[in-house]
């Protein structure tokens, strides 16, 4: 998970491997970009930090990526066997893009503990059985391409999707802390 299944445009890797330098971390790719399920210049690239001081890394990130520190939203991620706590930023930009498309970055950070469960549970999503994927390409598809549906029936599909039918989590994975 350290590298990602599907190639990153020639920019935007050297933007991603400058940042894991000045901040002195590892990068771990999951989501899309590990499937077949990923479209290029459309689903975005999904990035998780594990750090033993939370606080320190997003004030580094929030730098790095020049966003508020007011911008990371603490969150709960349920996985299949356990609960972790983190902090979520999405990051946009086309600077690291020759043809000016989009690129969206969401990066997680997790204090440490949380890496065995997570990682465990990442490997799972990104092995994910062929008819999940034919289902999620279809889903992709029908928002991104024929814009079908809205971006909110988009995220509640891809949940339900990946929450209720392949991992079982009734109620979904994921809540934002307020």
């Amino acid at each position: 998970m350290e590298t990602t299944r599907n190639e990153l445009p020639y920019k935007l890797k050297r933007f991603l491997d400058k940042m894991k330098t000045d901040l002195d971390t590892q990068f771990y790719y999951y989501g899309s970009i590990q499937r077949n399920d990923y479209i290029e210049g459309k689903s975005d690239i999904d990035i998780c930090i594990f750090t033993d001081n939370e606080t320190s890394m997003i004030t580094r990130v929030a730098h790095f990526v020049q966003v508020q520190k007011t911008d990371f939203k603490r969150f709960i991620k349920r996985t299949t066997t356990d609960v972790a706590y983190g902090y979520k930023v999405k990051y946009e930009t086309t600077e690291t893009n020759d043809k000016n498309e989009l690129f969206k970055i969401e990066f997680s950070i997790y204090n440490t503990k949380f890496k065995n469960v997570l990682m465990d549970h990442y490997r799972k999503t990104i092995n994910a059985p062929i008819f999940i994927l034919s289902l999620l390409f279809i889903l992709k598809h029908l928002y991104y391409s024929f814009h079908i549906i809205s971006k909110e029936r988009y995220k509640e599909i891809k949940n339900y999707i990946f929450d209720e039918i392949y991992l079982k989590l009734k109620g979904g994975s994921f809540s934002i802390i307020n």
